[in-house]
Formats: C-alpha cells, structure tokens, sequence
C-alpha cells in the first residue's frame, strides 16, 4: 500500500490551506476551516483523478466568504501526484485558485 500526502494551498481574496492523504483508491482530507474532504481516486500515468465531496459546517468563513448553512457538494479534480500544479476551481461557494503539492 502506498500512501500520498498532498498540501493544497488555496485562494480567493482570502487564503487557506488542506492536508490530503490518498491511499487504496481512498480520499482524505481536512483543512484549516474545519471543513472535511472525502473521496475516491485513480491514477494513470503518473496522473490522479479524483472525485472529492466537500462538507462544510455552518457559520464557517471561507475564502469566498461566510458560509451560514452546512453544505455539501462534489467536485472532480485531476493532478500530477509527482510535481506542484496549480489549477481553478469553479465550485459552488464560488471560484478558488489551487495550488498542490505531493508531500515527502
């Protein structure tokens, strides 16, 4: 079993940070927020597809602003499980620039 650790850096006006663990086609993650990630993923030729369910608490600030009823959603993301990417993501609390980077 291999196990990758992934730091997602993220923005819009203000900034945030998420720590993903990835491993036997799972999804884990959780970020300074308090909000939770959970999700399936493959990967092909050095690159991962990842399907990942947000769920976010009420009353939690986001970079996109104040999120006054809990919510969940899904969204899909691919990257490079070797090298830093940077990517935008259009969800529905609204547009947010990624950065992520594979962890030792």
């Amino acid at each position: 079993m291999t196990t990758n650790f992934f730091r997602i850096d993220y923005s819009a006006g203000l900034t945030g940070f998420a720590l993903f663990t990835m491993a036997n086609g799972e999804v884990r993650g959780t970020d300074v927020g308090g909000l939770s990630y959970r999700g399936e993923y493959s990967k092909e030729n050095g690159v991962i597809f990842a399907e990942v369910s947000m769920t976010i608490p009420a009353g939690t600030q986001l970079v996109t602003g104040q999120c006054p009823q809990p919510i969940s959603f899904a969204f899909n993301i691919n990257f490079d499980e070797s090298k830093p990417t940077q990517q935008v993501l259009d969800l529905p609390i609204g547009q947010i620039q990624v950065a992520i980077t594979p962890l030792p």
